[in-house]
């Protein structure tokens, strides 16, 4: 929901350091001045320098941190927010940063991950686009020039060859701009949801996406009920964090349910929530019924990080090889389809 301009590093270490310089006895605006000294990114050099006038105007860290929602979350804000209020600013903010530095390298785990895909299929398509725009068209007139029949691959060849030739550059246009417009329609608010309803049921992706989001979720309620924020409150709070719709709609239920008293495991029970499996129930139930929910939350959290570590190697797994044969596919059905004619070609002038 919110788009931050900032890296979830560069939180991580905003929160590590400030809470190391107040640890120390600096104060907190002159802490947050160093910290703006010292960023290198001139985004978040702004966002502190906006951050640093409004403490010196007698604001809290928290009030002045809400004015940057994009680069710093309701969730993040919260957490300062509770901690302010309590008096544990510099325990919870290094906590925090623990947290956002797991966060940072599961994120970057699943990408390296993702990564030899996603070049795969770049450099196919770009390949592809070239293939098709400034060489196919080429072999019409040579095949024209061939008195032999033609096999019907090459005889589709030599159709996409002169659909290419005549609007390559118009097909190529229209996909990139159908692209981009689907794009905007999923992101509407109305679609989004149907969307992210559809790909959670996905088999792999959905498990994925759903892992993610439950990670998400637990580690965000613990990090919160740990400051001291009530489940309401953190609740409420994840409704506005998460970015899958499905997920905010879940959090948005279960904090109406806790605030007329409801236990949290007998919500999540209920039929509603069928993207929550069992497992999450009964740990929610124990952390309940032993005082201890947000180490419920937490053990919640690095189970579903582990999950979407596997999820994301599979799928890897499965993809690579399915991509390479597909490609090898291509390559072997473009071969045939200019090799056979020239050699029946050649057969016939022989004889």
């Amino acid at each position: 929901m919110f788009s931050s301009h900032i890296r979830l590093s560069d939180r991580a270490v905003f929160a590590k350091h400030l809470a190391m310089m107040l640890k120390s006895g600096i104060s907190l605006l002159e802490a947050l001045r160093v910290l703006e000294m010292e960023t290198k990114l001139p985004v978040f050099r702004r966002v502190l320098q906006s951050i640093c006038a409004d403490v010196e105007n007698g604001k809290k860290l928290a009030e002045a941190l809400r004015v940057h929602l994009k680069d710093f979350d309701p969730f993040f804000v919260s957490v300062v927010e509770v901690s302010e209020e309590s008096g544990t600013l510099s325990e919870n903010l290094e906590f925090l940063a623990k947290q956002l530095s797991k966060e940072d390298a599961l994120h970057k785990k699943i990408q390296g991950i993702l990564l030899y895909p996603a070049l795969i299929l770049g450099v196919a398509a770009i390949m592809g686009s070239f293939i098709s725009i400034f060489i196919l068209p080429k072999l019409i007139d040579l095949f024209d020039s061939l008195d032999v029949a033609l096999p019907w691959s090459t005889r589709a060849l030599l159709w996409f060859a002169a659909l290419m030739k005549a609007h390559g550059f118009l097909i190529i246009v229209s996909l990139v701009v159908c692209g981009m417009l689907f794009r905007f329609i999923v992101h509407t608010r109305w679609v989004e949801a149907k969307w992210h309803a559809v790909l959670l049921s996905l088999p792999i992706i959905g498990t994925f996406l759903s892992a993610v989001s439950l990670g998400r979720l637990f580690r965000g309620l613990g990090i919160m009920m740990r400051s001291g924020l009530p489940l309401v409150h953190a609740l409420g709070v994840e409704e506005e964090s998460l970015t899958n719709r499905v997920f905010q709609r879940y959090a948005r239920e279960l904090k109406e349910g806790v605030s007329t008293g409801t236990e949290l495991s007998t919500l999540l029970e209920r039929s509603g929530f069928r993207h929550v499996p069992p497992l999450a129930t009964k740990m929610v139930a124990v952390g309940e019924r032993t005082g201890k929910l947000d180490e419920s939350f937490f053990f919640l959290s690095r189970f579903f990080d582990e999950e979407v570590d596997t999820v994301a190697k599979r799928f890897s797994t499965l993809l690579e090889p399915a991509l390479l044969f597909a490609i090898a596919g291509i390559v072997l059905f473009i071969a045939l389809s200019i090799i056979t004619p020239i050699y029946s070609l050649t057969g016939s002038l022989q004889r």
